[in-house]
């Protein structure tokens, strides 16, 4: 991490300070007063300054100096800030530049709206750009906490802990499993890749076979419709004992005829 030291802060027409410079000493600034008179003022300006936006991370938010309740306008609102960074004085400047134009035909000026413009050792350059030289003096994340005693707990969980081990260090997996055996297994099963990337690939099968259970039971109700009912055997077996009887009975019938006409036959003879 970067040593910086905010040298001075220069406040135009930003939130009621027509013009103000706060010059700050190499070791402790105070800023002090009643309610009103522009303490977290300054805390805002230095935020949008470096990062655009104010002490609770708004992006919209008013910057604009009010008189008699309407924004003061054709005025332009800016902050210019004097940092040492590692020894090196570097000159920050964002300011909310009024856009007006006069449409044809009309003889006043129309209001457009506002642009950033912003400007790194008085050079200008994009937002984009600006954005990426002060995050390489320092990380918007790293500033907040370091600044806001309450941005640490609104950081979702994940943040937090590896914010938690670029402090305390981190335990590598050989290690834990030197310590615990039983996580040898898991070891050789992500060998050669993240853990991140072995949770996501145990998803995906996850995700697989969740799809395989949710057709296996369709296909099971498909092929119960397709089987014939049951047999009931015992009614089977009454029935093949009737049809074995039928056919005795005729057996013997078609016997009694044939013996009655030979017995015609010979009477005949």
């Amino acid at each position: 991490m970067k040593k910086v030291i905010l040298k001075s802060l220069t406040l135009t027409n930003w939130r009621g300070e027509r013009s103000r410079t706060t010059q700050f000493n190499s070791e402790t600034t105070t800023i002090s007063g009643a309610n009103g008179l522009g303490k977290s003022r300054h805390f805002d300006a230095f935020m949008w300054l470096l990062f655009g936006k104010d002490s609770q991370d708004r992006k919209d938010f008013n910057i604009k100096t009010v008189v008699d309740g309407k924004p003061l306008m054709k005025v332009e609102c800016e902050v210019v800030g004097v940092l040492s960074v590692e020894g090196e004085i570097i000159t920050l400047r964002r300011a909310l530049v009024e856009e007006w134009v006069k449409p044809r035909g009309q003889v006043e000026q129309v209001f457009k709206g506002n642009k950033t413009e912003c400007y790194y050792n008085d050079v200008p350059v994009n937002v984009s750009e600006y954005q990426k030289r002060v995050s390489e003096i320092i990380d918007d994340s790293l500033f907040k906490m370091v600044t806001n005693p309450l941005f640490f707990a609104s950081m979702p969980w994940k943040t937090q802990r590896e914010q938690l081990f670029l402090l305390a260090g981190t335990v590598t997996n050989e290690e834990l499993a030197s310590k615990h055996p039983t996580f040898e297994i898991l070891l050789d099963n992500i060998r050669g890749k993240s853990l991140e990337d072995f949770k996501k690939e145990l998803a995906v099968r996850k995700k697989r076979l969740k799809a395989d259970l949710d057709e296996i039971q369709p296909r099971i109700d498909q092929t119960q419709r397709l089987m014939p009912e049951s047999a009931d055997f015992l009614a089977l077996e009454k029935e093949l004992a009737n049809i074995e009887v039928e056919i005795a009975q005729t057996d013997k019938a078609i016997s009694d005829i044939t013996e009655r006409i030979r017995q015609q036959y010979e009477a005949v003879q």
